[in-house]
């Protein structure tokens, strides 16, 4: 169950203490605003997203939801859901910062994940 409180996929995208921790860190540094129950990326969170290779401007034209706040069942808070969820977590696996789990929804944070987590959304891990 720890497991799943830290990290896991929720749907297409990153849930748990380090997806809430990294919407609250979009938010905090105004690179998300929050317009319920949608997301609004700033000028600020384009240029941002830009240095994760993360097209904004190429996701806000696909048919499905761009930025939704997606409650997050162990933290009570949101999280980051929408092709800019999907998008997010699609990068953290393909950088390998996390690993699926073949048994379950848990994601396995690497070491060079918590490195990264801690440098670029100041998410801090035990």
């Amino acid at each position: 169950m720890q497991r799943l409180r830290e990290a896991r996929s929720c749907y297409d995208h990153l849930a748990g203490r380090i997806g809430v921790a990294v919407a609250d860190y979009l938010t905090g540094n105004e690179f998300l605003d929050l317009a319920s129950p949608e997301f609004v990326v700033t000028r600020r969170g384009k240029t941002f997203f830009a240095s994760l290779d993360i097209n904004v401007e190429e996701l806000s034209q696909e048919r499905r939801s761009f930025a939704r706040q997606c409650l997050d069942w162990t933290e009570r808070r949101p999280h980051v859901a929408g092709a800019l969820g999907a998008r997010m977590l699609e990068r953290f696996l393909h950088e390998r910062w996390l690993i699926r789990n073949p048994r379950d929804r848990a994601l396995s944070l690497t070491p060079n994940g918590r490195s990264q987590f801690a440098k670029r959304f100041n998410v801090r891990t035990p």
